[in-house]
């Protein structure tokens, strides 16, 4: 659950049956879908979570929109007579409804 707010008149505790947990506070959270978002801690790092893809280091919040192609950025498998080879994909983030 993502929320710009403390929610009122509910408990927070970390072992507390019945509480809720707070697992994470992030200063900026962009989500663009099932298994694509990013986000800032408060102490300037910055992740990112698509699915498929392995380097993202290239994106910044800004930048991480509908419609991004990320180069190289995604291994591919290739089999071929006698063993495989693994390249590199560009990966485009398609814009969800």
């Amino acid at each position: 659950m993502v929320l710009s707010a403390p929610i009122k008149n509910v408990e927070e505790h970390p072992t507390k049956i019945g509480a809720m947990k707070l697992e994470n506070e992030y200063e900026h959270f962009k989500y663009l879908g099932a298994k694509a978002y990013g986000r800032q801690k408060f102490n300037g790092e910055t992740v990112f979570k698509i699915a498929g893809v392995t380097d993202s280091s290239s994106l910044t919040l800004d930048t991480f929109q509908p419609e991004i192609v990320i180069k190289a950025c995604k291994k591919r498998q290739i089999n071929l007579e006698g063993g495989k080879i693994l390249l590199n994909q560009d990966y485009r983030i398609n814009k969800r409804e």
